[in-house]
């Protein structure tokens, strides 16, 4: 008889970095763009299997090759950094595990893309001519919806997630302040932001036009309104990009739901507020980020161009 010899089971390095992160909290969304990320690196560099051999193998010249390599290839400065915080996670695993003693990511000062906010942000004009769209909109409850979208979106500066995600209850009062609650969020932590005094009025047509088969207390505030089995059930992310996407091309804008928040930010700066309100508001984690908007305000306010 002959033997056969077996290859020996290789260790799966990402299978466990992405074992041990779920016990964080960390959202199926996350772990996934992970997973993607860490594998396109390593099929970057040339391997299929991502042992610790492998992992051993990894240079600080491969891993800034391959930040060039996405940014040849048109990769948004956000896709790269996402890119660049997945290994950045998974390498610091493999020091904990003592695979490696060093991580590679730790010898890259600055490895992270400065983005551009310039162009991101829309106008206070078409922000209304959006609302006004809506608020003409036949389908008087789909007017409602729509209108406390937007403008909800624009004044407290959300994401789809938590749009999608918010629900009646979320809206309190808080020292004489309307306040919704964000219970989930990027950063994985209850947040909060003040409601504006437009926004608590948008929700509350939204509150008195819903009829009782759509009107839960413990339910979501945005709903969806399709004719199918999700009809009166949460609205999903992707609905409302949609939505905004669809507003945007009847008044001739190219956008996405995000360049909401990048509209509020610009807008609350344009009207005054200081970096840190801007911070705490936008819920951004460094300030460096809100900086940015400042930034690019300040290079077009006073720029070169205006003294020629």
């Amino acid at each position: 008889m002959t033997v056969i010899a077996l290859p020996r089971p290789r260790s799966d390095e990402l299978h466990s970095f992405l074992n041990s992160i779920a016990s964080e909290d960390v959202s199926n969304a996350t772990r996934s763009a992970y997973q993607n990320d860490i594998t396109a690196f390593f099929l970057f560099t040339g391997d299929k299997f991502i042992t610790s051999e492998e992992v051993k193998q990894v240079t600080v010249e491969q891993i800034e090759q391959y930040k060039n390599h996405m940014h040849e290839n048109g990769s948004k400065a956000s896709t790269i950094n996402r890119s660049l915080s997945a290994l950045r996670q998974f390498f610091r695993r493999m020091v904990v595990k003592d695979i490696i003693k060093l991580s590679p990511m730790e010898l890259i000062k600055n490895f992270k893309v400065e983005p551009s906010v310039v162009g991101k942000s829309i106008s206070r004009e078409n922000v209304e001519s959006m609302i006004d769209l809506a608020s003409n909109d036949e389908n008087r409850i789909k007017s409602v919806r729509d209108v406390a979208l937007l403008i909800l979106l624009v004044y407290g500066g959300l994401r789809r997630e938590e749009a999608s995600d918010a629900r009646w209850k979320h809206v309190i009062e808080e020292s004489g302040h309307k306040v919704l609650l964000l219970p989930k969020t990027k950063s994985q932590v209850e947040q909060h932001i003040k409601i504006a005094p437009r926004v608590h009025e948008a929700l509350q047509a939204c509150w008195e036009t819903y009829p009782d088969e759509l009107y839960d207390p413990e339910g979501y505030i945005f709903i969806s309104l399709s004719k199918n089995q999700n009809y009166g059930k949460r609205m999903s992310p992707n609905s409302i990009r949609r939505i905004v996407v669809g507003y945007g091309k009847r008044i001739g804008l190219d956008i996405t739901a995000h360049m909401l928040r990048h509209t509020c930010c610009t807008l609350a700066i344009e009207g005054g507020a200081k970096p840190h309100q801007v911070q705490a508001h936008l819920r951004h984690k460094n300030i460096a980020t809100t900086m940015l908007y400042f930034d690019a305000k300040d290079q077009l306010t006073d720029n070169a161009t205006d003294y020629i």
